[in-house]
């Protein structure tokens, strides 16, 4: 005859181990559902990779939004990661300069400043005037040009220098290139009383249209 209290000892010494078994299983479970969630999370994070149309869409608006320039660096940062790779989006902008370098397009897409920005095309300057009629600036001088002819070809250089080219005193001219923003002071010379160095803007490349200084014209161009 079996004795009712061995059993009920034996029976509840078992349910612990059941317990155990159990709770490792639904660890288990957790565990997977967060390594689920984390590669859910994952691929959210990382971008779909574009089609080439869309690319060219979102460099377009891009572009077009910009006031500025817009660097390539810029332009990587913002475009989602994944979305399109460093040689597609230089892709991307290729296409967009050969299809508004087309003849029936009143803008062109043109490298600028270290960037990219669309400008008029020559031809249709004076319907655009028309627009900023209002807003006539002040024309430049020929002494103010020549000014910043020597700055932007022999810069960085002190006002001393500037002086010496043109034979008489720049100073006045200098600060009228510098309120235009077309040129502004980028060091100093180590000199007794180190005199300022003066340089062009990037406002300077924009305005006449330039990549870079290395694209002035060069003597033979002029």
């Amino acid at each position: 005859m079996s004795n009712p209290s061995i059993e009920a000892s034996e029976s509840i010494e078992e349910t612990p181990a059941d317990g155990a078994a159990s709770g490792e299983d639904t660890d288990l479970t957790n565990t997977d559902r967060s390594e689920g969630d984390a590669s859910d999370t994952d691929q959210e994070a990382s971008e779909a990779p574009w089609a080439p149309e869309r690319l060219d869409s979102v460099l377009e608006a891009m572009l077009f939004a910009s006031p500025d320039s817009l660097s390539f660096r810029m332009i990587r940062k913002i475009i989602p990661e994944g979305a399109a790779t460093r040689e597609e989006i230089r892709d991307g902008l290729t296409r967009l300069i050969e299809v508004y370098a087309a003849d029936n397009h009143g803008v062109m897409l043109m490298e600028i400043a270290g960037g990219y920005q669309f400008q008029t095309r020559p031809e249709f300057y004076e319907y655009v005037q028309g627009l900023v009629g209002t807003r006539r600036e002040e024309k430049i001088t020929r002494a103010a040009l020549e000014t910043l002819a020597i700055i932007a070809y022999k810069q960085p250089l002190a006002r001393s220098e500037v002086d010496a080219i043109r034979g008489v005193g720049c100073g006045q001219l200098i600060r009228i290139l510098m309120d235009k923003k077309l040129v502004k002071v980028v060091g100093r010379e180590e000199l007794p009383g180190r005199p300022f160095l003066y340089g062009t803007t990037t406002y300077f490349l924009e305005h006449f249209g330039l990549r870079g200084v290395k694209d002035l014209p060069k003597g033979d161009d002029l």
